[in-house]
């Protein structure tokens, strides 16, 4: 590993770091961190360490990312604890050049109560202390009701952060309802992904209300969340009615005749533009050609 970062270091031409199934030790995260505060090419890195004690190293690493000003894009998979997520909060506060952060958990159980502060620090650094970050992943981890207060509670406060993943999060329908609140002032966000998640129709009613009020997201993902049922509650009890901007929907099954007849109607009125505006932003021209093509299965 220290031979790796060695040769890295004199490579100005390198800008994608990748390390995957690795069990990575305190000396090499010091390497990685030297690595980092002397790059001036690397734009993406990627780790996925299998390490049961890697929290250490996060902390090592995310405190030289702190001062790194080329990294745009990183996606670290570690074994969570109750201050990773600290680490990463931290290191928001000074980077002001990566505009991409994902963080991986292994499954393990994040439902205790001192994993809600580290959420709100990160929360908390978003909302005032951090305005690069557009992209904010959180994937396969156990986050609990008191997670979802805190994320409910950022998206109320309408960061500029474009788009929120949160795959494989144990998010429910009481969560979504958290989350539906928090869209309902919000008018940043872009995206919203919500794959490999429990969800039945009575979330997607929660989320249908939200869009009722929020008209500036354009992409919902629920892929491998819900039934079909749930799927048709969303669509045909007026959310996309009122929501014209949503141009991208991503769920599990193809919907039915009745459905895509609704798409094609949609589709009619959006070739045109229409002037639009909602949840305290600006209106907007949407241009999107919606059809039945634009729901992917998941």
């Amino acid at each position: 590993m220290s031979c790796i970062v060695e040769i890295i270091k004199d490579n100005h031409a390198i800008q994608n770091l990748v390390f995957q199934k690795c069990e990575l030790e305190k000396k090499a995260y010091q390497k990685l961190a030297r690595l980092f505060l002397e790059s001036k090419t690397l734009k993406t890195f990627e780790l996925e360490d299998q390490n049961s004690t890697s929290s250490e190293g996060i902390k090592i690493l995310t405190s030289a990312l702190a001062s790194n000003s080329t990294l745009e894009c990183a996606t670290m998979e570690v074994t969570l604890d109750e201050k990773v997520m600290g680490h990463f909060a931290e290191m928001l506060k000074i980077n002001k050049t990566i505009r991409h952060l994902e963080v991986k958990g292994t499954g393990h159980d994040l439902s205790r109560g001192y994993c809600k502060i580290e959420l709100d620090s990160l929360s908390q650094v978003l909302q005032h202390q951090n305005t690069s970050l557009t992209a904010l992943t959180l994937r396969d981890m156990h986050l609990s009701r008191r997670h979802f207060k805190a994320i409910a509670k950022f998206l109320r406060a309408n960061p500029p952060l474009q788009s929120l993943t949160l795959e494989n999060a144990n998010v429910g329908n009481s969560s979504v309802k958290l989350l539906a609140e928090g869209l309902k002032r919000n008018s940043n966000l872009l995206s919203l992904a919500l794959p490999r998640n429990r969800i039945s129709s009575i979330g997607i009613s929660a989320l249908t209300q939200s869009l009722k009020v929020n008209t500036g997201l354009t992409k919902l993902d629920v892929g491998h969340c819900i039934c079909r049922s749930g799927i048709e509650i969303f669509l045909m009890k007026n959310g996309m009615v009122f929501n014209v901007a949503l141009n991208d929907l991503i769920c599990d099954e193809f919907p039915d005749r009745n459905l895509r007849a609704f798409m094609k109607r949609k589709r009619r009125r959006t070739m045109g533009g229409y002037e639009h505006g909602g949840g305290g932003g600006a209106g907007g021209r949407v241009s999107t050609m919606w059809s039945p093509d634009m729901v992917y299965m998941g």
